[in-house]
């Protein structure tokens, strides 16, 4: 009869365990889908950004296309210098988006996103062709309200 109430007590526990790994697995992949989410949506925004504008109108357009995706800080120190901040830098070819190739957990509510900014031009606009690809690395935080992009490298 002990062995029974042990057996049980063992398989309780095993259970438990179990549903709280699902539990974590899928609040890591829900994670993971809101902040590829992010990404795409910053990298849909990069050609709304002309790093060559006046820095009057860099700035009216950087905030209004980053902001509630890029934090703040980031944003400012990309103000302070532009030739080191994503965006747009000629007409043609421009950015056009990121394809997020990898996403992972580097500690409490941080992830790394590794992808690639796809640009194009206007004969490659609308087709799966590319007219360029570089290697942009994201750090993305989860705030209070929701996840931002908190650093950006350019490789």
């Amino acid at each position: 009869m002990p062995c029974k109430k042990v057996f049980s007590l063992i398989l309780c526990c095993v259970i438990v365990c179990l549903g709280a790994a699902c539990t974590t697995t899928q609040n890591i992949r829900k994670a993971e889908d809101e902040i590829a989410a992010i990404a795409e949506e910053f990298g849909s925004r990069l050609k709304l950004v002309s790093l060559l504008a006046p820095s009057d109108v860099l700035e009216e357009s950087m905030r209004e296309a980053y902001s509630g995706i890029v934090s703040e800080r980031l944003i400012d120190k990309w103000l302070d210098d532009p030739q080191n901040a994503p965006g747009r830098l000629t007409s043609s070819p421009w950015p056009e988006r990121i394809e997020v190739l990898e996403i992972k957990k580097t500690s409490q509510g941080t992830f790394l996103v590794k992808g690639e900014i796809i640009e194009v031009t206007s004969t490659e606009a609308g087709t799966e062709n590319i007219a360029s690809k570089k290697a942009v690395t994201l750090t993305v935080k989860k705030t209070d309200s929701g996840w931002i992009i908190d650093d950006v490298n350019l490789n």
